[in-house]
């Protein structure tokens, strides 16, 4: 009866630490996000990057604009106006999202 206990403990346990662990990841991805940069791509292997920001020193403020560009080595998304990943990274995702759902339902099925 305990082990059953202690099962359903490490089970529950286990899909805890999961959802805290994603939740981790989109809170780093929002603290890193910046809202006072616009991006565009120049074309299909260059992003523009243009970052405006408002500097104070003692009352006197001044806004400060700075622009670059960033060589795309898979290409430019047009649509979204972001560089493409790798495609290993993008695959990977799907790949790692099939593992999980699959070892959730292991767990689920083994478990409950």
């Amino acid at each position: 009866m305990i082990e059953h206990y202690t099962d359903r403990l490490r089970f529950w346990s286990l899909l805890i630490l999961t959802f805290v662990l994603i939740q981790a990841v989109s809170v780093f991805a929002q603290v890193n996000a910046t809202d006072n940069s616009t991006q565009y791509c120049l074309d299909n292997n260059i992003l523009t990057v243009a970052t405006t920001r408002e500097i104070c020193i003692e009352g006197e403020c001044d806004t400060v604009e700075r622009v670059w560009n960033q060589r795309c080595e898979y290409g430019c998304d047009v649509r979204n106006n972001i560089c493409f990943a790798p495609p290993w990274i993008r695959f990977g995702w799907i790949f790692l999202l099939i593992i999980i759902i699959l070892v959730g339902l292991y767990l689920a099925w083994r478990y409950l």
